[in-house]
Parts: structure tokens; C-alpha cells; sequence
């Protein structure tokens, strides 16, 4: 599935024949077989024969019936085609946020900057303004006695301590690394850090090494995996030369579905959604789709945090979000690069942190927009999760009735047609059986023609999906 929802037309609901129609038929049909008793019943046999009042009232009404029922099976068959539609519709679209509704339990973070307190400096929750810094910093490691223990394995140990409460009751989470450093340095370090606090080594199949900066699409793809174990993401940009930037170390802890978080836990479980990934030409068809998904009530969103936009983007992201009715405060729209300096691939994660310390500061919805590679990555925190899409019921009757009435009336008609007992007799058995297979095959038909409806209806979604300007 994407995020560009198709758009399918709906069908309009066909309407049933006037309700004079329904008195013109039998009214006519009595009339019709007045004029034609006038000419041929027998004077002889008088108007109290009982054939008289059958063929003059019962055989017409019968007829007429039988007019009727196959007029209004037709009309309802025609709209039960149109229902069906439309709740293939409905399915899909409730499958679409059901899609765009999944989320990851982000249950602790960390992050190591050179100034502490970042979050609520930027939140201006102490009354300072936010300043960009002067110069770039380094991140404050402290000096380990240990002989042979380098700086990363420092940085790891600081980074791990918070969260070690969250897995001392559950299970040890599998680990996905990025640092800009030599993979064999990087991973020595951890499993350095990792055996002094946890007294074990760190196995081979828990650690997954990412060779290049991870995007939101690493969360996109978790979204849609069944895991059992926690995942954690540790992200660690050490400055580069040439790169007038801050260093940050960064940890993510993600909690399977449906496993709550440790009781002793000094964090506030977090629900990351999907995030929507698209470029900037597309942003004006794509983030529609993302509000329209109600991953979070547009009312909780405070805070964007913009990790790295140019101008352009940034007053066409504004301008969208005016568009669609999100009233976004002023004070909430947080520019990282000058507050922070310049961006580099990993920032994302940077501000994603902060966005979860805020909201765990009680400040509601989050918003962290990320621009990679003329990708645009949005992202929402919410403390609630998203509402539950409940699929509407794809069934519709199986056995026209409708139908079965107008073809028990014709046979009904036939008994009473002017021929001996006996000929009534035999023809009474064939008619009773022929009615029986005929409901029996109805009975197997309605649920085929339903599966054709599906095929049709299918094939016309694939089109659309392929061929969405179509």
C-alpha cells in the first residue's frame, strides 16, 4: 500500500419504479381480463362460478404480482451491486488506515549532547530563549581508568544506563548500530560496554550493523514486521573534519506490540506512527493523505521539530498545514539547524529524541520533518494511540426474494389454468421440484456473482493504484 489513497467513484444509488407503477400493473391486469370474460364467459354458467372471480381477480393479481416481484428484484439487484461497491470501498479504505494507523511503541530514550537540557531549552519551558551556539561542541566524556577502554566505549555506557531498567524484567533487545567510525571499532565498543554493565557478552545475532546513516524508513519497515524481542536503535555522530557541527549519541528503545512497558520505568511510553516519506514536488498530495489517515487528533499537534529544510520547503510545509486546517502555534515551529547548526544524515534522530523528551514534558503531539537524499520524512509522537478502524461487514443477502416470490406466483398461475385435476396433479410435483432447484441454485449463484463483483472491483483498484492522475 502507499499513501496516495485512490480515489473510486462510488456509484450512485439506482432508484425504485413509482409507487403508481405498483397499483397501474394489477389494476390493469383486472381490467384486461373483465374485457376479455365479457366476450367469452358463458352466460350459462352465471357470475357465481368460482372460475369467474379466479380468472377476473386471482389469475390478474397472481400476474401482476409476479410483474412486480421481478421489477423489484431487477431494481434491488441493481442496487445491491451499487451497496457492494460501495462497501468494497469503505474496505478499503478502513484497510488504507488501519495501514497508515500502525505505530511503534517508542518506550525509552536517550540522547548525549554537548549541553544538557537540550529539550527544554528549545521548549523555552525555563524562560530562555533559544540561542544557536557559537561554536561547535564536543560531547563531555568522562575519563575511564580502565586500560585499553577508547572514548566510544565511554559514550556507550552513558547511553545505556538509563534505559538498562526497561530490559531487566523482559527481554534483551536486538540492536541496530550506525556510528561514522570503522565498524570494528564501533561494534569492539559496544560489546566492550555492553559486557561491564550487563556481565555478559553480547551476542553475534543481536547486533545488526547499519552501513549507511538509517532513514525513517527503517520505522516504516518495523511497522509492518511482527517482532518479539525490543528493538534498539543506536545512532552515534562523532564530528567530522570539515563539518562544523555538534556530536550527538542517540538510543531508541521500541517495545514489541502489545507488550507494556517496565512498571519501574522513568519514561512515558511514546506511540511513533508510520512515517510518510516523499518528496517535495509530491508533499502537496501526500500529507493530505497523512491527516486524512488520523494517525493523531490534528489538534494535539504542538510542536514541529524541522531537521534540516531549506526555506522553500519549510514555507511550503507551513503553507500545507494552514491549508488543512492545522493550526500549528508559532512558538512550536522549532528550526534545529540554527539552533543546533548544520545538519548532517543522522540528525533525524537527534530531533526525534527531542521530540519524545517534550513529549514526555507534556506537550502533546509531535511533528519531526527531515529532509535525505530530496526525501521529505515526517514523523508524528503522540502519548494516545491512534483510534481503532473497525472493517464494515462485506456481506449482503444471498437469496433474492424477490425473485423466488415472482417465480412462485407463475407457477402458482399455471395451476390454476384451466385444465383437468389430474393434469394438475402431475404438473404439481415437477413444479414443486423445479421451484426447490431453482432456489438451490440461486443459493450457489448470489456468492459467485459477489466474487465477480470482487474481481471486477479489484482489477479496477490495481488500475487506479498504478494510474492514480488516470
Amino acid at each position: 500500500m502507499n499513501w496516495r489513497h485512490p480515489v473510486m467513484v462510488r456509484g450512485e444509488m439506482p432508484r425504485l419504479p413509482a409507487w403508481w407503477l405498483w397499483l397501474a400493473l394489477p389494476i390493469t391486469g383486472i381490467a384486461l381480463a373483465a374485457l376479455g370474460l365479457f366476450f367469452t364467459w358463458p352466460l350459462s354458467r352465471g357470475f357465481t362460478d368460482p372460475r369467474f372471480w379466479i380468472y377476473l381477480l386471482l389469475l390478474p393479481l397472481l400476474l401482476s404480482l409476479a410483474v412486480n416481484a421481478f421489477m423489484l428484484s431487477a431494481a434491488l439487484h441493481a442496487r445491491r451491486k451499487v451497496i457492494w461497491r460501495q462497501l468494497f470501498i469503505e474496505h478499503k479504505r478502513a484497510q488504507w488506515q488501519q495501514w497508515g494507523r500502525r505505530s511503534l511503541c517508542l518506550s525509552a530514550w536517550h540522547c548525549i549532547t554537548p549541553e544538557a537540557d537540550l529539550a527544554p531549552r528549545l521548549l523555552e519551558l525555563e524562560g530562555s530563549q533559544p540561542e544557536p551556539p557559537a561554536e561547535a561542541r564536543s560531547l563531555a566524556v568522562e575519563q575511564d581508568p580502565v586500560l585499553g577502554a577508547c572514548r566510544l566505549t565511554d559514550i556507550f555506557s552513558q547511553l545505556l544506563t538509563p534505559l538498562q531498567k526497561q530490559w531487566q524484567t523482559q527481554l534483551l533487545p536486538e540492536i541496530w548500530l550506525w556510528v561514522n567510525t570503522e565498524q570494528q571499532q564501533a561494534s569492539l565498543a559496544l560489546r566492550q560496554s555492553w559486557l561491564r554493565q550487563q556481565n555478559h557478552s553480547l551476542a553475534d545475532d543481536r547486533l545488526h550493523w547499519l552501513s549507511t546513516p538509517p532513514d525513517a524508513r527503517l520505522f516504516a519497515e518495523w511497522c509492518d514486521q511482527t517482532f518479539i524481542q525490543p528493538r534498539l536503535l543506536l545512532v552515534i555522530y562523532l564530528r567530522e573534519e570539515g563539518i562544523p557541527t555538534d556530536e550527538f549519541a542517540v538510543a531508541l528503545l521500541i517495545q514489541p506490540p502489545n507488550r507494556k512497558t517496565a512498571k519501574n520505568s522513568e519514561f512515558r511510553a511514546l506511540y511513533l506512527f508510520r512515517p510518510l516519506i516523499s518528496s517535495a514536488d509530491k508533499l502537496e498530495e501526500d500529507l493530505p493523505a497523512l491527516l486524512a489517515v488520523q494517525q493523531t487528533d490534528i489538534k494535539r499537534l504542538q510542536h514541529l521539530w524541522d531537521s534540516g529544510l531549506t526555506r522553500r520547503q519549510r514555507l511550503s510545509l507551513y503553507a500545507l498545514l494552514d491549508e488543512q486546517g492545522v493550526d500549528l502555534p508559532t512558538k512550536g515551529r522549532h528550526k534545529l539547524v540554527q539552533q543546533l547548526g548544520p545538519a548532517v544524515p543522522a540528525s533525524l534522530w537527534l530531533a526525534l529524541v527531542i521530540a519524545a523528551q517534550a513529549g514526555d514534558l507534556a506537550q502533546r503531539g509531535q511533528w519531526v520533518v527531515a529532509e535525505d537524499a530530496r526525501t521529505l520524512s515526517i514523523l508524528q509522537l503522540s502519548t494516545q494511540p491512534a483510534a481503532k478502524v473497525d472493517l464494515p461487514q462485506t456481506e449482503l443477502p444471498r437469496y433474492p426474494l424477490a425473485y423466488l416470490s415472482a417465480i412462485l406466483a407463475l407457477l402458482l398461475v399455471l395451476l390454476l389454468l384451466p385444465v383437468d385435476p389430474q393434469t394438475q396433479q402431475m404438473m404439481l410435483p415437477w413444479l414443486a421440484g423445479g421451484f426447490v432447484l431453482l432456489a438451490g441454485l440461486l443459493s450457489f449463484a448470489m456468492p459467485l456473482e459477489q466474487q465477480l463483483w470482487r474481481k471486477q472491483c479489484e482489477a479496477e483498484w490495481s488500475r487506479l493504484e498504478e494510474n492514480p492522475d488516470d
